[in-house]
This record gives C-alpha cells, structure tokens and sequence, in this order.
C-alpha cells in the first residue's frame, strides 16, 4: 500500500522519494532513478543521514525533518550535491507520514532553478496545499506587516487590511515584549501559545524563519486553534486536583478520627486504614493497606472477624455497635464495631467499611465512677467539712456533718422544700442568697460561689457558716455540690480582734492627743532657754539644748504620722484639692531637704517638666514628697546620686525618686506600705541615718491612693540601690 501511495506521489513530484525514520533519520526505503544517487542504494540504506552525508547537508536534513514532524507541515529546503562529476540542486520537501516515517520529496533544480514557471508552479501548489489546511498560516516581514494570510485566518480575525500582526491577531498598539523574529534568528522554529482578545480563543504558534525569492528574511506562523483543547485540559487538571484535593482531605479526616477505620474487601485483603487502626495494630498504615489480614493477625483471630465479615457479605446488611474486645499494641481495648456492606453497581458487595469505636476509656470510667462513688461517699461520711448534694431545689444527699451543724436529722432535711431551706437562713441573709439563686435558674454564668452568712440551729442559736458551691452532674442531672464549714468561733475572734483593733487606735490617737500639750510646753521652755544662753553665750549649754529641740521635733513628728495613720485607718483622712503647679511643690521639697542633702554630701539631679498644673492637695503631696527624697538621702551611703523624674503618661504624672543606697531584699519589700513596717538598719554598719517609726510609707500609701493614684518602688537587690515611684491623675476638678 505504501509502495503504491509513494508511486502515485512520484508520479506527482518526480525524480527521487526518500523515507526517513523518526527520530534517528535512517534512510528506509526510496523511489526514483539512480542517476540521481550518490551513492549505490546498499551503501545508504538502513544507514543514518549523518552517516551518509557531510556534517553541514546532515544537519540540513535534519533540521527539516524535526521541524516538518514537530510542526507537522510541509518544510521545504535546497540542498546541493555532487553527483558524479557535476553539482546537483535538490529541492526538498518534508512531509510526517506517520509518528515514525517522513517523506522526502526530491526535485532536481539543477536546470529549472531559475525558471520562474517552475516557480509560479511550486508557489501555487504550496498555496493550494496552504489554503486547504484547517489551520491558519501567515508570513510577516521584518517590519511586522502581514505579507499573507490564509482563509483560516481571515475566517478568524477578518479581512487584513495591511495592518500589522500585533495589531490584526492582537488588538495591540505596539509589537510583543518577546517577538519571535529575534528568536527564529538563532533557532529554526519557536512554538509558543497566546490568548487573543480579539478572537477570545487560544491559540498555539509555530514560527519558522522563511526567505523570500528575493531573499528578505520572513516569517512563516501556523497557527492552530487549541481553545477547546485547553478548556479541556484545564477542566480535567481542575478535575484532577479536586480529586486528589478531596482524596487528601477524606484521607486527612479519617486520619484524625481517634476512632479505628478499616476498608477490606470480599476476600479479606485491607485497601484503606486510618492512622488510628495502624496505631492499635502497631505498624504504619501503609504496611497494612494491600495485604490479607491473615498477614497481620493470627488466624485463629482473623477466623473469629472472618465470620462476622461473611455474615455482612451474605446478608447484605450491616452489623452495627458490637461490643468486642481487641487485643492491641495498646493493650487490650474495648470496642463498639460497626461492619457496613459498600456495594458495586450489580448490587453485590465489594467491599466491608469496619468503623468502631474506642471504649475502653469509657469502660475504666465506668469502673472509676463506681470506685469514685463509694470513696467519695467513705471520705463525706468521715469529713470534719459538711458535705451536700442540692438538685432542684432537693437536698440529694448530706453527710453527718451537716447534720450535727444544723442540728436536724439526715431524714428531715431530705424533705425539706426550698421554703424550709429559706426558714433556716438568718432573715438578714436571705435576699442576697435567693437573689443569686433566681439569676441562676435563669441561666445567668459567673455568679458568686462562695457565701458566708447566718442560720438558725434547730435549738433556735444562730451559727455562721462558710458555704461554697459548684456545678456538678449527678445521675446525669446538674446539681450543685455543696460544702459548709462552722466558722461561728472564727467570726467570734475576728469581732474581738475588730474591738482590740478600734481600742489600739483610740488609745494611740487619744495619747497622742494627751502627748502634744505637754510636749508644746517642754518645746516653748526649751525654745526660751535657748534665747537666754544664747545671751550669755554658754556654747555646751546651747549644744544640750539644740540636742533638746533635736529630740522634740523628732517626737512631734512621731505623734503626728501615728494621729494621721490613726485617721488614715479609721477612714478620716481629709483631702483638699486646689490647682497647683507639681513642679513648683518639688523644687520647693527639695529646697526643705537642702540640709540634709549637705549633712550626707549627696548629689540630687532633677529631671521634671516645668508646668506640671492640676488639682491636688499641696500640703498632703508635699508630705509624700518628703518621705520619699529623706529616705533616699538617709538609706544612701554618703556621696550618693538621687534623681527625681516627672513624666506624663495620658491623663496621669508619674514622679520617681532614684538612689543608689541600701536597696531591698525581696523578702523586705512585702513589709514596706504598711503601718510600723519598718526596715531595720541599726547596727548592720551601714552607712545610713536609722531611726523612723515606718509610717511614712503607709501614710504616703494612703494619701496617693486617696487621690486616686497609686505607690509602688522596684529595687534589685541589696547595695543596688532603688526607685520610688508614684502617679496622680491630672484631672481638672
């Protein structure tokens, strides 16, 4: 058949027909006469081109046979040979056959190269040959101009009307970024696909470089519709990934399930398990799947599963919630397997889908919650702490406890009703208790737990009791857990200690009140006897009595801070604000300490805003001021650095006193804001000046907090120094 169609198209294109193989070029077989043959037929054929030819005319032929298959069109070359004793013009033309066979049309050019009827004639048939294929075809020159275009392509994108090729085939204004006429000139074809948004089509693009008669280097492009191609292989890569997407997914959520899933078929072989069946059975999910499970269990076991799988199979209907007991690599486990028969589209079943469920957590928790039960009833019965259970406002269960404290039997307090329990509570007592009890019947959350309040004893005594409650469930049902401890006597001795305390601080303000008079006196006559040796100018004299008004001041100011921590304790410590300027205040507090800071040659910095204004209480913030900056120059060894910082933060001032002194062990610090909490410094050859009564602190505490601020220091460690700190809110009223 071959034979005869090469016949026939010898009888068209005359002289000499070769067939190459795909893709080495072996010269197969050929048809024509052997005085156009270099060499005798047996020394050419089954050999490859560039076994026979020169490496230049190889790589000629070569060139064109790849481009013919690649392009699948006609390619055409010259090629010149030596053919006995004169040079022969061949005229070539590719043609694919088939996926391994091209045909080679030789015609011998010699004497009609230059013929331009012969020309004509080869134009018009490869015209014909053009303008009949279902692709479309286009040749521009090196100025983008469409010199032809054939019926496809004008069927496509209309009549060309001399435009440029960017211009008909893309709607562009300008060439393409990557024209394949820069390309084509290194390379003998470029394939590339592009959108039109003319056509709204996709296309691909063979380009080839092709030579005018006159020589201009032109462009040869077919261009083939691949649109629905595309759409094609777009829809199966969309379909391709959502099955896998899914495939991933599923696989992903049955590897999550903490539950075992297997997925055999009729014969007993796993196709699927999760990664929680590979866990129990001790190997990676992947050894499992493919293999019978007579490669994974003993067969005495798979025997036993057997049977029930064959049931499903014949049957045709699952098995579901068999309560099994399995032997894992986890130990022994207890299960609820469900066996689910997946049926073909005959009707049969092809494959058994196992779920089952994990029970074994619930099995020991069923035996927990019995052992709980009887512990839980063993440590009630024998707990100092009363112990109930409530559940719709019915008493479920209490313990001798909360019988010996309310002074009723176990059997009548399980009937009482909430009324009864109402009745027990002090009247006093009750509102906040039903209130809270309404809000959580109405499903209110964080309400409070924790109660103390009074009830009546049967004998009509009232008793104080510390109730707490929590949620719990019981037989099945909420309910509340509650426990009541008897604090009657602990309340007894917080009243007295109130009493003890109220006495303490009326005794220290009454005595400090009894205090000041007679010292007012001893100051005056000290004051008086210092005029009058000062006159006589008796210097040791004059020495004892400065040590005299020393000792008074001291004392002064001991009965002032204990009057005023009195008043800060019994809530009677009053503020008055005005507007102030708190830069004016530290300058001038500084300016009181400036002795001080002399006597101990201190170095004091200020780091401070100059318009500090709001309202506060000068007086007051002046004696905070002050116990902050004499406890830095005091508690810093001499020669010591003290820095005062002011910065404003939002609507607040922060000030902060910095030393380098003593600084505090951690264990110091929680005794320092509270009243007498003093450090003591005495004796531990510090250089600092000891004394104080340790109610600066407390009573600076208080006067920042009472205008609405707060005192905090930070120190790391001893010798490490420390930092003060207080804010005060700028308000403005």
């Amino acid at each position: 058949m071959r034979k005869k169609i090469f016949k026939k198209s010898f009888d068209l294109f005359g002289d000499l027909i070769f067939l190459l193989n795909v893709p080495d070029g072996i010269f197969l077989d050929y048809i024509g006469e052997k005085k156009y043959l270099a060499l005798p037929p047996k020394q050419f054929l089954g050999k490859r081109v560039d076994e026979v030819f020169p490496p230049q005319e190889s790589e000629t032929l070569l060139s064109a046979m790849n481009l013919a298959v690649k392009s699948n069109t006609l390619v055409k070359v010259d090629l010149s040979l030596i053919i006995g004793d004169s040079l022969k013009h061949f005229a070539l033309t590719f043609m694919l056959y088939d996926e391994e066979t091209v045909v080679v049309f030789a015609r011998d050019n010699t004497e009609l190269k230059n013929s331009e009827s012969v020309a004509e004639m080869e134009r018009k048939n490869i015209l014909n040959i053009l303008e009949s294929t279902e692709d479309g075809l286009y040749i521009i020159d090196e100025n983008h101009d469409i010199v032809y275009c054939n019926p496809t392509i004008e069927k496509d994108f209309g009549k060309n009307l001399g435009q440029k090729c960017y211009t008909y085939l893309l709607g562009r204004t300008i060439p393409c970024e990557h024209c394949f006429f820069e390309q084509i000139k290194k390379v003998s074809s470029v394939k590339r696909k592009y959108y039109s948004p003319i056509t709204k089509k996709i296309y691909e693009v063979v380009s080839t470089p092709y030579y005018s008669a006159k020589k201009n280097l032109l462009k040869l492009s077919i261009l083939r519709d691949i649109t629905e191609k595309e759409k094609a292989k777009k829809a199966l890569e969309e379909s391709e990934k959502k099955y896998k997407k899914l495939s991933r997914e599923l696989e992903l959520i049955l590897d999550n399930i903490p539950e075992p899933i297997n997925y055999k078929d009729i014969h007993n072989n796993f196709v699927k398990v999760n990664k929680y069946y590979a866990k129990l059975v001790g190997m990676d999910k992947h050894e499992i799947e493919n293999k019978n499970a007579l490669e994974i269990y003993p067969k005495k076991l798979v025997q036993q599963y057997w049977k029930i799988d064959k049931q499903v199979i014949e049957k045709k209907r699952p098995i579901i919630d068999l309560e099994e007991q399995w032997d894992t690599k986890l130990g022994k486990r207890w299960v609820l397997s469900s066996k689910i028969p997946i049926f073909d589209d005959e009707g049969e079943v092809s494959r058994i889908l196992g779920i089952a469920k994990d029970i074994t957590e619930r099995k020991i928790a069923e035996t927990k919650l019995r052992e709980s039960e009887e512990m839980f009833r063993t440590i009630a019965e024998n707990s100092v702490m009363g112990i109930g259970i409530i559940q719709k406002n019915q008493v479920k269960y209490i313990n001798k406890t909360v019988t010996n404290i309310l002074g009723y039997s176990e059997e009548e307090v399980k009937t009482w009703t909430l009324e009864d329990m109402k009745n027990v509570i002090h009247p006093e007592d009750q509102k906040i208790i039903l209130d809270n009890l309404t809000r959580k019947q109405k499903g209110e959350k964080n309400l409070p737990v924790n109660y103390r309040y009074r009830i009546f004893r049967k004998n009509g005594s009232i008793c104080w009791i510390d109730n707490y409650s929590t949620p719990i469930i019981y037989n099945d049902h909420p309910a509340d857990l509650i426990t009541v401890i008897d604090i009657t006597e602990n309340i007894r001795a917080q009243q007295e200690l109130i009493k003890l305390n109220t006495l303490r601080s009326e005794l220290l303000s009454r005595t400090s009140h009894e205090l000041k008079t007679p010292l007012s006196v001893i100051k005056g006559y000290a004051e008086l006897l210092k005029h009058l040796e000062s006159l006589q100018s008796d210097e040791e004299a004059l020495e004892t009595l400065e040590i005299i008004d020393k000792g008074i001041n001291n004392l002064e100011m001991l009965i002032e801070n204990i009057l005023q921590a009195s008043r800060a304790k019994a809530k009677q410590f009053e503020i008055e604000k005005k507007t102030y300027n708190l830069s004016e205040l530290i300058h001038h507090s500084v300016n009181e300490m400036e002795g001080l800071l002399n006597l101990r040659e201190h170095d004091l910095t200020l780091h401070i805003e100059e318009n500090i204004t709001f309202r506060f209480d000068w007086k007051a913030i002046s004696q905070v001021l002050r116990n902050l900056i004499s406890n830095a120059i005091k508690y810093t060894p001499s020669h010591g650095n003290i820095e005062i910082h002011t910065e404003k933060i939002k609507n607040e001032v922060i000030v902060s006193v910095k030393d380098n002194g003593v600084g505090f062990e951690r264990e110091e610090t929680q005794f320092l804001f509270t009243e007498f909490g003093k450090i003591e410094r005495y004796g531990k050859d510090m250089d600092v000046i000891p004394g104080g009564s340790g109610l600066g602190l407390f009573i600076s505490k208080y006067i920042v907090e009472l205008h609405g601020g707060k005192i905090w220091m930070e120190s790391k460690g001893r010798n490490k120094g420390s930092m003060f700190y207080f804010s005060l809110p700028m308000s403005s009223f």
